[in-house]
């Protein structure tokens, strides 16, 4: 089916990006040590080249097709040919995509630099960056609720989400100077963890962006992982961190487990753990596997 095919694509590109290094020629490859068949596409000229090398962020829409953010625009992928949106509808320059989204509604939301925020639907771009309730100054993270609904973080507006057509304020922004969320994840009964670039980890609840308890003494918060068995999976620039209950721990710091700065964290079907960075590691119960 359509669909079946989109999502194989979608899984092929972002395999592609973990093996892209090991593959010395475009095409499918399957390695003897992988259960993997990989295919992987060159940058250049032509519809069914990357028109970026550099892919910045991924999504897929409810129509199957693969949306990629790059730093000269946004790239749709339909599982053979690509094609390089580098304008809005009006004309104006799209430049560098920072995050996408996609929604409950059908709404591909597209997050640029700055206050940035265009919705694409139908065929066309809305821009929506002077929507919100005060000018905004930058929208700084994006997400889904459970619900379906986009989720913003912005500077000046707090948490904002958008549904049936209208913004309407979660949580104000708190009065903290330099408060840019990087990472949401799902917490407890509703609510959610808020990683920040300067402030730490923070807890949005009943409308309240409110100050987590002093769990670490590194303010840059890079990751959120929130896990199957209710912990809280914290990456920053100086290691990995596991949030249960009220006791916090530092995982990279034992002879097995190499020291990481850490940028993204992802668990998989069965209950492993992965953290990237400046490495790959999988954790698996107590142990861990350098990749």
């Amino acid at each position: 089916m359509l669909m079946n095919r989109w999502l194989f694509a979608a899984a092929m590109i972002f395999l592609c990006g973990l093996v892209a290094s090991l593959a010395e020629n475009p095409g499918a490859k399957k390695s003897s040590e992988s259960p993997f068949i990989v295919d992987t596409w060159p940058s250049g000229p032509g519809d069914q080249k990357l028109p970026e090398s550099a892919v910045i962020a991924l999504t897929q829409t409810h129509d199957g097709y693969l949306w990629l953010g790059t730093q000269k625009g946004l790239v749709r992928f339909d599982g053979l040919n690509f094609r390089m949106f580098s304008q809005t509808t009006g004309g104006s320059p799209m430049g560098p995509v920072l995050g996408l989204l996609a929604d409950g509604e059908g709404n591909l939301w597209v997050r640029l630099g700055g206050p940035g925020l265009l919705c694409y639907r139908d065929g066309k771009f809305d821009d929506y960056s002077d929507k919100f309730d005060i000018t905004e100054a930058a929208v700084t993270w994006m997400f889904r609720a459970a619900d379906g609904r986009a989720m913003f973080a912005t500077i000046l507006n707090g948490i904002v989400a958008y549904a049936h057509g209208k913004f309407s304020r979660v949580a104000g922004a708190p009065h903290f100077p330099n408060f840019l969320v990087t990472s949401t994840v799902p917490g407890p009964g509703g609510t959610y963890w808020l990683g920040t670039r300067d402030r730490g980890l923070f807890h949005l609840s009943d409308g309240t962006i409110s100050a987590a308890r002093e769990v670490l003494t590194d303010r840059k918060i890079n990751a959120l992982l929130s896990a199957v068995d209710k912990q809280l999976w914290i990456g920053t620039d100086n290691g990995l961190f596991r949030l249960t209950g009220e006791r916090i721990e530092r995982v990279d710091n034992t002879s097995d487990f190499p020291l990481l700065a850490v940028h993204a964290i992802a668990e998989d079907s069965q209950g492993r753990l992965w953290a990237g960075g400046s490495g790959l590691v999988r954790l698996e119960g107590d142990s861990a596997r350098d990749g």
